[in-house]
Protein backbone atom coordinates (compact mmCIF):
# COMPACT_ATOMS: atom_id res chain seq x y z
CA UNK A 1 0.00 0.00 0.00
CA UNK A 2 0.98 3.33 -0.28
CA UNK A 3 2.52 5.01 2.31
CA UNK A 4 1.82 8.21 1.67
CA UNK A 5 3.54 11.36 1.92
CA UNK A 6 6.95 10.91 3.97
CA UNK A 7 7.48 13.59 6.89
CA UNK A 8 8.92 14.62 9.85
CA UNK A 9 12.75 12.92 10.60
CA UNK A 10 11.81 10.33 7.35
CA UNK A 11 11.25 13.46 5.36
CA UNK A 12 14.53 15.01 6.41
CA UNK A 13 16.76 12.22 6.32
CA UNK A 14 15.89 11.39 2.58
CA UNK A 15 15.88 15.25 1.48
CA UNK A 16 19.37 15.69 3.08
CA UNK A 17 20.50 12.32 1.11
CA UNK A 18 19.10 13.73 -2.17
CA UNK A 19 20.68 16.56 -1.37
CA UNK A 20 23.76 15.56 -0.88
CA UNK A 21 23.40 13.52 -4.27
CA UNK A 22 22.78 16.55 -6.51
CA UNK A 23 25.62 18.63 -4.93
CA UNK A 24 28.10 15.89 -5.95
CA UNK A 25 26.37 15.65 -8.97
CA UNK A 26 26.33 19.58 -9.79
CA UNK A 27 22.80 20.19 -9.25
CA UNK A 28 23.50 22.88 -7.43
CA UNK A 29 19.37 24.34 -8.08
CA UNK A 30 18.07 20.92 -6.88
CA UNK A 31 20.29 21.20 -3.70
CA UNK A 32 19.57 24.24 -2.95
CA UNK A 33 15.79 23.12 -3.47
CA UNK A 34 15.74 20.35 -1.68
CA UNK A 35 17.94 22.05 1.36
CA UNK A 36 15.00 24.75 1.55
CA UNK A 37 12.40 22.65 2.16
CA UNK A 38 15.00 20.90 5.15
CA UNK A 39 15.18 23.98 6.43
CA UNK A 40 11.46 24.18 7.04
CA UNK A 41 10.82 20.69 8.15
CA UNK A 42 13.92 20.78 10.59
CA UNK A 43 12.61 24.21 12.55
CA UNK A 44 12.23 22.30 15.81
CA UNK A 45 14.65 19.08 15.26
CA UNK A 46 17.36 18.98 17.43
CA UNK A 47 19.14 15.59 16.23
CA UNK A 48 22.72 16.62 15.30
CA UNK A 49 22.80 13.84 12.50
CA UNK A 50 20.29 16.16 10.97
CA UNK A 51 21.49 19.15 11.80
CA UNK A 52 25.33 18.47 11.02
CA UNK A 53 24.79 17.26 7.85
CA UNK A 54 22.64 20.33 6.77
CA UNK A 55 24.49 22.93 7.90
CA UNK A 56 27.78 20.89 5.96
CA UNK A 57 25.59 20.46 3.15
CA UNK A 58 23.96 24.25 3.01
CA UNK A 59 28.01 25.68 3.76
CA UNK A 60 29.18 23.72 0.71
CA UNK A 61 25.92 24.54 -1.35
CA UNK A 62 27.10 28.57 -0.56
CA UNK A 63 31.05 28.29 -0.97
CA UNK A 64 30.42 27.21 -4.21
CA UNK A 65 28.04 29.77 -5.30
CA UNK A 66 30.58 32.19 -4.19
CA UNK A 67 28.71 33.57 -0.98
CA UNK A 68 31.07 33.06 1.94
CA UNK A 69 29.11 34.83 3.95
CA UNK A 70 26.37 32.75 3.83
CA UNK A 71 28.85 29.79 3.88
CA UNK A 72 30.09 31.19 7.39
CA UNK A 73 26.56 31.58 8.51
CA UNK A 74 25.61 28.16 7.84
CA UNK A 75 28.66 27.01 9.76
CA UNK A 76 28.65 28.93 12.58
CA UNK A 77 24.79 27.74 12.87
CA UNK A 78 24.96 24.63 12.76
CA UNK A 79 27.52 24.12 15.19
CA UNK A 80 25.33 26.48 17.76
CA UNK A 81 22.60 23.74 17.17
CA UNK A 82 24.81 20.63 17.83
CA UNK A 83 26.54 21.84 20.40
CA UNK A 84 23.34 22.71 22.61
CA UNK A 85 22.01 19.18 22.31
CA UNK A 86 25.09 17.15 21.99
CA UNK A 87 29.15 16.24 21.71
CA UNK A 88 28.40 14.09 18.73
CA UNK A 89 32.27 14.01 17.57
CA UNK A 90 31.41 12.63 14.26
CA UNK A 91 28.52 15.70 13.21
CA UNK A 92 31.20 18.47 14.78
CA UNK A 93 34.05 16.92 13.05
CA UNK A 94 32.19 17.46 9.42
CA UNK A 95 31.06 20.73 10.22
CA UNK A 96 34.11 22.03 11.52
CA UNK A 97 36.22 20.67 8.64
CA UNK A 98 33.86 22.00 6.15
CA UNK A 99 34.49 25.35 7.74
CA UNK A 100 38.17 25.22 7.25
CA UNK A 101 37.06 24.69 3.03
CA UNK A 102 34.87 27.73 3.74
CA UNK A 103 37.78 30.06 5.12
CA UNK A 104 40.66 28.66 2.70
CA UNK A 105 38.83 30.21 0.17
CA UNK A 106 37.99 32.97 2.04
CA UNK A 107 41.76 33.25 2.67
CA UNK A 108 42.27 32.85 -1.21
CA UNK A 109 39.91 35.44 -2.50
CA UNK A 110 41.77 38.03 0.46
CA UNK A 111 44.58 37.26 -1.23
CA UNK A 112 43.74 37.74 -4.69
CA UNK A 113 42.10 41.36 -3.27
CA UNK A 114 45.40 42.14 -1.45
CA UNK A 115 42.92 42.56 1.84
CA UNK A 116 45.16 41.69 4.72
CA UNK A 117 42.34 42.31 7.32
CA UNK A 118 40.05 39.67 5.70
CA UNK A 119 42.99 37.74 5.36
CA UNK A 120 43.99 37.17 8.59
CA UNK A 121 40.04 36.82 9.63
CA UNK A 122 39.46 33.71 7.37
CA UNK A 123 43.41 32.28 9.01
CA UNK A 124 41.83 33.04 12.64
CA UNK A 125 38.90 30.98 11.80
CA UNK A 126 40.25 28.59 10.22
CA UNK A 127 42.81 27.57 12.85
CA UNK A 128 39.86 27.77 15.29
CA UNK A 129 37.53 25.01 13.30
CA UNK A 130 40.52 23.09 12.97
CA UNK A 131 40.82 22.72 16.40
CA UNK A 132 37.40 21.34 16.69
CA UNK A 133 38.12 19.37 13.76
CA UNK A 134 41.47 18.00 16.07
CA UNK A 135 39.32 17.66 19.17
CA UNK A 136 36.67 15.54 17.53
CA UNK A 137 39.02 13.45 16.27
CA UNK A 138 40.82 12.63 19.69
CA UNK A 139 37.65 11.20 21.03
CA UNK A 140 36.32 10.02 17.64
CA UNK A 141 37.64 6.70 15.20
CA UNK A 142 38.78 6.86 11.41
CA UNK A 143 36.41 9.08 9.88
CA UNK A 144 36.82 12.05 12.32
CA UNK A 145 40.76 11.01 11.57
CA UNK A 146 40.26 11.91 7.82
CA UNK A 147 37.61 15.06 8.30
CA UNK A 148 40.95 16.31 10.12
CA UNK A 149 43.27 15.18 7.61
CA UNK A 150 41.27 17.23 5.16
CA UNK A 151 41.12 19.88 7.31
CA UNK A 152 44.59 19.96 8.05
CA UNK A 153 45.14 20.10 3.87
CA UNK A 154 42.63 22.63 3.99
CA UNK A 155 44.28 24.98 6.34
CA UNK A 156 47.71 25.22 3.91
CA UNK A 157 45.60 26.04 1.25
CA UNK A 158 44.29 29.20 3.23
CA UNK A 159 47.85 29.71 4.14
CA UNK A 160 48.70 29.73 0.85
CA UNK A 161 51.16 27.14 0.91
CA UNK A 162 48.97 23.98 -0.56
CA UNK A 163 50.69 20.71 -0.10
CA UNK A 164 49.86 18.13 -2.34
CA UNK A 165 51.38 15.24 0.13
CA UNK A 166 48.92 16.49 3.08
CA UNK A 167 45.57 16.78 0.45
CA UNK A 168 46.87 13.14 -0.50
CA UNK A 169 47.27 11.69 2.95
CA UNK A 170 43.77 12.98 3.52
CA UNK A 171 42.49 11.22 0.11
CA UNK A 172 44.29 7.43 1.39
CA UNK A 173 42.40 8.57 4.64
CA UNK A 174 39.27 8.80 3.03
CA UNK A 175 39.82 5.66 1.18
CA UNK A 176 40.60 3.49 4.08
CA UNK A 177 36.92 3.84 5.10
CA UNK A 178 35.30 3.31 1.15
CA UNK A 179 34.37 7.11 0.79
CA UNK A 180 35.78 7.64 -2.78
CA UNK A 181 34.13 11.09 -3.15
CA UNK A 182 35.87 13.17 -0.27
CA UNK A 183 38.46 11.50 -1.51
CA UNK A 184 38.38 12.65 -5.30
CA UNK A 185 37.66 15.55 -3.61
CA UNK A 186 41.05 15.65 -1.81
CA UNK A 187 43.41 14.26 -5.15
CA UNK A 188 41.82 17.36 -7.13
CA UNK A 189 42.87 19.56 -4.18
CA UNK A 190 46.70 17.49 -4.59
CA UNK A 191 46.42 18.02 -8.37
CA UNK A 192 45.49 22.05 -8.07
CA UNK A 193 49.11 22.14 -5.74
CA UNK A 194 51.13 20.33 -8.44
CA UNK A 195 50.05 22.66 -10.87
CA UNK A 196 50.84 25.27 -9.20
CA UNK A 197 53.85 24.21 -8.61
CA UNK A 198 54.84 23.23 -12.07
CA UNK A 199 54.82 19.37 -11.45
CA UNK A 200 52.83 19.21 -14.64
CA UNK A 201 53.30 15.02 -14.56
CA UNK A 202 52.56 14.64 -11.36
CA UNK A 203 49.07 16.29 -11.66
CA UNK A 204 48.40 14.63 -14.70
CA UNK A 205 48.52 11.68 -12.83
Amino acid sequence: PDPGPVTGTTFVNFALRHAELALGQGDAERARSLLDEVDAAAVNIDEPQFLGVMGALRAELERRAGDLEAARTAIRRALDRIETCTDDVVRLARVAAVGVVVEADAAQRACDLGDDEARRRALMEAEFHLGRAGAAAEDGGPVEQAWLRSAEAELARANGRADPATHEAAAQAWEAVQRPYPAALMRWRAGEAQVEAGARDAATA
